[in-house]
């Protein structure tokens, strides 16, 4: 939670509101699956992990691209 909330003020100071939404995009996403997961399975495990990494990774670029263009 700290490390989170060091970079969400250094994305906020280097590129403002931008920025923000992309945070705010991959903490929805790992919330979304870390309810899920945690119905689901009971909990997450490393492939789990390694497949909310890239969802989030995906996600974060859709978000960007779409607020940059």
């Amino acid at each position: 939670m700290v490390a989170s909330a060091v970079m969400l003020i250094v994305l906020l100071g280097l590129a403002g509101t931008t920025m923000f939404a992309v945070f705010a995009a991959a903490l929805v996403i790992i919330g979304l699956a870390r309810w899920y997961l945690t119905r689901k399975i009971g909990g997450v495990t490393g492939d789990t992990l390694g497949a909310v990494n890239q969802v989030v990774e995906l996600s974060v670029y859709l978000v960007f691209a779409a607020l940059v263009s």
